[in-house]
């Protein structure tokens, strides 16, 4: 069995880079010669070795977009694989979370705690109205980090001068700024849409719809509802990957299922940066 494939992750993670040998090399070309200038690689742990091979992995993903412009290829989990990067074990409304923000709900209080390392990177983040609020999008903004979700239109600081639903009509939608940049959008398709946005413009699209008949028919939306619709869905498809192949067991011990779903969280990250590393993601049935 030919192993030099399924052994090169590892070769990524654990080997450091050594002195090209070939004849147009200036390291030289004698066996003394490469030993003498090799140097001996500091002692690091596993997570600096996973650390480094995933940079080498993202290094040409592009800049996020700024209010001007916004790039189709802007998501790192949509263009280069979508794996788990962090998780939150949900222990009821009244768990102990971060003191500097105990002034948050508890959706946006899940989605601080989640984000604080990316702060300050230029990320883009997606999430449903469980999460979206005002105030959340203008924290994310002053820690220059993008944001865009659907929101509940009973939302605290949400614009009460709104097109009423009734006014509008398919393709039709309506939208606000507020002084901090942050966008409201009320869109109608077959129902109203509300979404929030704190990086995106009054830019329009268009989306295809398939029609009770069968045929197809474009509308218009604004940017910020195509790009949730291209974009959010990230751990959606990582639960599917999970139940593709998962070893969960039943128990009468409740940390057993945590334990049996960190390890289909690893094999589903294992995969994907794999597929990654030698752009072959395809799944077997």
């Amino acid at each position: 069995m030919d192993i030099s494939k399924k052994t090169a992750l590892i070769e990524v993670l654990l080997l450091e880079d050594l002195p090209d040998g070939s004849e147009d090399s200036d390291v030289g070309v004698s066996d003394e010669e490469i030993v003498k200038d090799l140097q001996v690689p500091l002692s690091r742990g596993f997570d600096d070795y996973f650390e480094e091979a995933i940079e080498r992995v993202l290094a040409e993903i592009p800049p996020s977009p700024t209010n001007e412009e916004v790039p189709s290829g802007c998501s790192v989990d949509q263009t280069r694989g979508i794996y788990i990067k962090k998780i939150q074990i949900y222990q009821g409304k009244d768990e102990e979370m971060s003191a500097k923000f105990s002034k948050y709900s508890l959706g946006e209080r899940v989605v601080l705690e989640l984000t604080e390392q990316e702060w300050g990177k230029e990320k883009i983040v997606y999430f449903d109205n469980f999460f979206t609020s005002v105030a959340l999008l203008e924290k994310l903004k002053t820690e220059n980090t993008y944001a865009c979700g659907t929101v509940r239109s009973n939302r605290k600081g949400l614009p009460p001068n709104m097109l009423p639903d009734s006014k509008m009509k398919r393709g039709e939608s309506d939208y606000r700024f507020s002084n901090l940049d942050i966008g409201y959008w009320k869109w109608k398709d077959n129902k109203v849409v509300h979404l929030l946005s704190n990086f995106h413009g009054n830019e329009e699209a268009t989306v295809s719809r398939k029609e009770k008949n069968g045929s197809k028919s474009t509308i218009t939306c604004p940017m910020a509802v195509k790009h949730y619709n291209t974009y959010m869905g990230g751990v959606d498809t990582a639960d599917r990957l999970r139940a593709l192949y998962c070893i969960d067991r039943k128990s009468l011990k409740w940390w057993y299922r945590l334990f049996w779903g960190l390890l289909d969280i690893a094999f589903v990250n294992v995969f994907v940066i794999h597929g990654v590393i030698f752009e072959n993601r395809k799944v077997l049935p």
